[in-house]
């Protein structure tokens, strides 16, 4: 039996509370990042089954930030996003003036909706997908909802994105100056202004 089957909810709240009175950062026995942040699982969001044939397998060393370019839409569902999302990504189709390929799933591996609710996208063995030109291998893909050129995060977005970003940092031993914005690497306006200012906090 592993440690995180031992270790109750009560116990893990416990121990939690005691990190944060005491100033440290408690990390357990490997626990899934959805159940560490409260995520939604692509179980629980209806995703289908990815195509590991159109992914690439690669080994993790940075995170890097994007905005959805959108408008924010609280009244849709996050799961109702999500699943919106993986349907034009596993077909051919466009973005901007660009063509797309069909993809083997969504292209990030978290999405972060207007709520601050998070969902699972692609699974992390997988480097994620871009229509612009740069080298995806290595990039835990984390996606805002909003077009941040024009409108600014919630506080709920920002709380959520905060501690997502720490403890995959955590988790996978991301240094400081391997967390980006896409626009870091490729020519494109994305995360947005109004999203990327808070870079800076994020590295800290």
């Amino acid at each position: 039996m592993s440690a995180h089957q031992l270790a109750t909810p009560a116990t893990l709240a416990a121990l939690a509370a005691l990190s944060g009175l005491l100033g440290i950062v408690f990390v357990a026995a490997p626990i899934p990042a959805h159940a560490q942040t409260n995520i939604v699982s692509r179980t629980a969001w209806g995703a289908k089954p990815a195509v590991a044939a159109r992914m690439k397998r690669h080994k993790i060393s940075g995170l890097m930030l994007h905005h959805t370019s959108v408008r924010q839409q609280p009244r849709i569902s996050l799961e109702k996003k999500m699943r919106g999302l993986q349907g034009f990504s596993m077909r051919p189709g466009r973005v901007g003036k660009r063509k797309k390929p069909t993809w083997g799933d969504v292209p990030y591996h978290f999405y972060i909706g207007v709520s601050g609710r998070v969902a699972e996208g692609r699974n992390l063995a997988y480097a994620g997908d871009t229509n612009t030109r740069y080298s995806t291998d290595g990039w835990i893909q984390v996606v805002v909802e909003g077009d941040f050129k024009k409108n600014h995060p919630t506080a709920a977005q920002l709380t959520s994105l905060k501690r997502l970003f720490k403890q995959l940092r955590s988790k996978y031993g991301i240094p400081a100056n391997r967390i980006s914005g896409h626009n870091d690497h490729a020519s494109t306006d994305c995360p947005g202004p109004n999203l990327k200012k808070y870079l800076p906090s994020l590295r800290k």
